[in-house]
């Protein structure tokens, strides 16, 4: 005696949500567990000696001096769109 299975349309909707859901889950875990190996590896490697400290303040030092600029000018933008929204805003209460 055999019997027909009867697919329902919304089944196969229904499993490949759920499989599109499972398939980011697991890019997003293989994506972390190679992270968390090249933050291992560089810890590694700044772990050995011979230790250089006096080269890692100066590269400190430049790439905090030369991205000042840079942060202003996002800050800058950031805050004028604010100011720009926040004005709207208030037009709309008053």
């Amino acid at each position: 005696m055999t019997t027909n299975t009867i697919k329902k349309p919304h089944s196969n909707f229904f499993i490949r949500f759920i499989e599109g859901i499972g398939a980011g889950i697991l890019s997003s875990l293989e994506e972390l567990g190679r992270v968390v190996l090249f933050v291992m590896q560089a810890f590694r490697w700044a772990l050995r000696p011979p230790f250089r400290f006096r080269l890692l303040f100066e590269q400190l030092y430049f790439i905090g001096n030369k991205s000042i600029f840079i942060i202003a000018l996002a800050s800058s933008f950031t805050g004028m769109v604010m100011a720009y929204q926040t004005y709207f805003g208030f037009q709309l209460i008053s």
